[in-house]
């Protein structure tokens, strides 16, 4: 389940009124697992906003004359701009004058009133990687609210924010920017306390125009950080001298950094990598703290985008130490690459999928990775 909160913080009676709509078969107040637009990725227990060309787009589908199939796939209720058909299907709905406007009065109004600390990251490669480290790293010390697939567009951000938990202290947030005024506009609708570029490189550079262009637009992810907000930046990244100066041209921020630099906040002191177990044994320290830690992932880049969640925690005011040691259980997501392992004829072969993420660096790191995977027997 991607949307890991138990319930969302805001109930159905504070959404009408927030929305301005009215509910139809509602029999009692409840409130839901997550917001969801995409029928695709509904959930048990999520509420589902339907999609009009009018009000999300001309490419966006129409979806308000699929309730059946909303609440077929789990829903738990569903919202929409039509009465009649709310009227009529005999489920929870709550009609609204603008889908589209109610979604963004909900996450707002969450993220207005639920006083949790958020971690907004961007970056050429390792967002969600980011997101899923810090996600793990934070639950067993307190609520932590992710939504863990790769969602960072506009609409799957305002659902993310919309759905954070009651009990959830830090919320970590994924946005693409991809194209120019991006940054900005998705940062002043997060208001982040934390902002994290993993890395600059040169994808999408058509879109941007230009290098400088490009990493003025990643730059520009810090526009909405909340007053003493901070910035974590990749001191090892080609792009960093830059970077640093296209985000204090915008404004002063407080900016620390991780990487094998000496003065880097969070330093990578070594990284061995466990060819039998296929893993990396990482000696770091982070403000000043030395930690050791067994990193479960193949990746050469892993031990480096580890201190990024690590500095973070550190920031927030959480256990460093007990974080580092629950490393050893994470589980990498599809976009870090995946190894396993495939049954053939007598035998069997490993398998590294790094398709779903393909790009110069992703295919850089793939080959470095592979050549650290000994064949067997036969092999």
């Amino acid at each position: 389940m991607s949307n890991v909160q138990a319930k969302m913080f805001m109930d159905a009676a504070t959404i009408a009124k927030v929305t301005g709509g009215r509910w139809y078969h509602l029999r009692e107040n409840t409130h839901f697992h997550g917001v969801r637009v995409n029928i695709n990725r509904v959930e048990h227990g999520d509420l589902c906003v339907t999609t009009r060309p009018d009000q999300w787009g001309e490419h966006i589908a129409d979806t308000e004359g699929q309730l059946g199939r909303i609440f077929e796939k789990g829903a738990k209720a569903a919202v929409t701009t039509d009465a009649n058909t709310a009227a009529s299907v005999g489920r929870p709905v709550l009609v609204v004058p603008d889908a589209r406007k109610a979604l963004e009065q909900i996450a707002f109004y969450a993220r207005d009133h639920r006083k949790a600390k958020r971690v907004l990251v961007t970056g050429t490669e390792g967002k969600t990687g980011f997101k899923n480290m810090l996600h793990h790293l934070l639950e067993p010390q307190t609520g932590v609210h992710a939504v863990l697939d790769s969602s960072n567009l506009d609409v799957p951000i305002l659902c993310s924010m919309a759905g954070i938990g009651g009990d959830d202290a830090v919320e970590v947030i994924e946005a693409s920017v991809a194209n120019r005024g991006a940054g900005t506009r998705r940062s002043k609708m997060v208001k982040p306390d934390v902002c994290v570029i993993t890395a600059v490189g040169y994808e999408h550079i058509a879109t941007h125009g230009s290098l400088k262009n490009l990493i003025e637009d990643k730059a520009s992810i810090v526009d909405g950080l909340r007053p003493a907000g901070l910035c974590v930046l990749n001191y090892d990244s080609p792009n960093y001298d830059r970077t640093r100066e296209a985000i204090y041209a915008r404004k002063y921020v407080d900016i620390v950094t991780f990487g094998t630099g000496a003065m880097c906040d969070a330093r990578l002191k070594n990284a061995r990598f466990d060819d039998e177990n296929l893993l990396w044994l990482v000696e770091a320290r982070v403000d000043g703290m030395a930690v050791e830690y067994t990193l479960p992932m193949l990746g050469e880049h892993s031990p480096l985008s580890s201190l990024a969640p690590l500095l973070v925690l550190s920031r927030l005011g959480y256990d460093v130490l007990q974080a580092a040691q629950h490393f050893r259980s994470f589980v990498a997501n599809e976009t870090m690459g995946k190894l396993c392992e495939i049954e053939w004829e007598d035998g069997s072969f490993l398998f590294y999928d790094h398709s779903h993420r393909a790009s110069v660096l992703s295919y850089d790191s793939a080959l470095k990775d592979l050549a650290r995977l000994m064949p067997g027997p036969g092999g």
